[in-house]
């Protein structure tokens, strides 16, 4: 059974449906994406992956601290 949102969603969309309004939805959509592009951005899973290897990383440079400590 759809929720009374679902029941709206669907009307409007029903009503938005060729229509101007959906020429203009898609313009819209159309441009945000293309502005959204242009700034470069990153996947949220490119970034968490960038994040662990700076995590690796940072481990990695403390272990090699720690040996210079030792050896001084």
């Amino acid at each position: 059974m759809s929720s009374p949102f679902d029941m709206i969603q669907k009307n409007v969309q029903d009503l938005i449906s060729n229509t101007p309004i959906e020429d203009i939805q898609n313009n819209v959509k159309s441009i945000v994406s293309q502005a959204l592009s242009k700034l470069d951005l990153v996947t949220r899973d490119e970034f968490n992956t960038q994040v662990e290897l700076v995590k690796d990383l940072q481990e990695r440079v403390e272990a090699l601290e720690a040996k210079l400590q030792e050896n001084e």
